[in-house]
């Protein structure tokens, strides 16, 4: 009985998701893909008890996974967008680094069994308009102060998550990446100090 209802709260999930990539209405797609690792990692299933802690690293791989979608398509924005050519510089390493880091993602989070978002979270989304109309100096000037303070964050949530996450090949994952995300936040502060000067 509670396997069937456990197997039909995952197809409402599955289904709703569809819906709402069909419609482009509905549920934010980070918020569907944590819903979704919900229903799979539930934590009241005493069969598992590791499920709690699997659902808090699907929730560090769902974060992850929106950041780096938005640094992407960011990064694509600012080469056509931006006007210093270490903005576009930028903009191209970020579309680099953060394209293979999430295919890498994708491939760890299959094995998992871990949904994660198909699309910009509503809240990336926000920041993705905010300089999609700006062009040239004032697109510079927001684009890498968003940089420094996204990649601050993005430092940070990594750290923490290599000290206490669960599962020992997203932890890995992690780690390999936080020397990259480091590099881009220098790299950042160091455009970042070029346009103020």
């Amino acid at each position: 009985m509670k396997q069937s209802i456990f197997s039909l709260l995952v197809c409402v999930v599955m289904v709703l998701g569809a819906i709402a990539t069909a419609c482009n209405t509905g549920p934010d797609s980070r918020k569907a893909a944590q819903d979704s690792n919900e229903v799979k990692f539930n934590k009241s299933d005493t069969a598992n008890p590791s499920t709690a802690t699997l659902e808090k690293d699907a929730d560090f791989a769902v974060t992850a996974a929106d950041g780096g979608r938005m640094e992407v398509e960011l990064g694509q924005l600012a080469q056509r967008n931006g006007q210093r050519q270490e903005v576009k510089d930028f903009g191209r390493m970020m579309e680099k680094d953060h394209s293979a880091a999430n295919s890498e993602l994708k491939a760890l989070a299959a094995q998992k069994n871990i949904s994660l978002p198909d699309s910009l979270s509503e809240g990336m989304k926000r920041k993705y308009d905010r300089l999609r109309d700006l062009k040239g100096a004032a697109f510079d000037k927001e684009y890498i102060k968003l940089m420094v303070a996204d990649h601050q964050e993005d430092v940070d949530a990594f750290r923490h998550y290599t000290d206490k996450g669960a599962d020992q090949n997203l932890v890995q994952w992690a780690k390999g990446k936080l020397p990259v995300l480091e590099t881009h936040l220098q790299h950042a502060q160091q455009v970042d100090s070029l346009l103020k000067h």
